[in-house]
């Protein structure tokens, strides 16, 4: 009895297996187990040993005609201009975040003139406030 137990746990771990190895691709009448290196699986139909369809081939799209050298130079256009938007963009974000902490670090400056007893604080508060103004507006 234990035998007959381990012989049907044993199939029943085999025959997951059994059916995966049993898959083929039919492309234009080549049969392959594998995807050999130029195949385009998509465009191919997965069956099994019996013959059904688990995938049907996808239609090939239609070529479209070659872009001429004014539509090249318009799409070659088109993604240097995003290019350059999308650097103008990121350069004023790290200007805006520059600029942020050129402001705090004035005013952190004049706030420890301010409490200091520094013996030249009149000269640096114009200093600080003429930053503070720069960088803080």
């Amino acid at each position: 009895m234990k035998k007959l137990a381990f012989v049907a746990a044993a199939l029943l771990a085999v025959i997951p297996t059994l059916s995966t190895a049993e898959t083929y691709y039919s492309c234009g009448g080549g049969y392959y187990s594998d995807v050999p290196l130029n195949m385009k699986a998509a465009q191919c139909a997965l069956k099994t040993a019996q013959g059904s369809t688990i995938k049907a081939a996808t239609p090939a799209a239609a070529p479209s005609r070659p872009m001429t050298l004014a539509e090249q130079q318009a799409d070659l256009n088109n993604r240097i201009a995003e290019e350059n938007r999308r650097r103008e963009e990121e350069s004023a974000k790290a200007a805006a975040e520059v600029k942020a902490e050129n402001c705090k670090a004035a005013q952190m400056n004049k706030e420890t003139v301010e409490r200091t007893n520094a013996r030249n604080k009149a000269e640096l508060l114009p200093k600080y406030e003429a930053d503070i103004a720069k960088y803080c507006n």
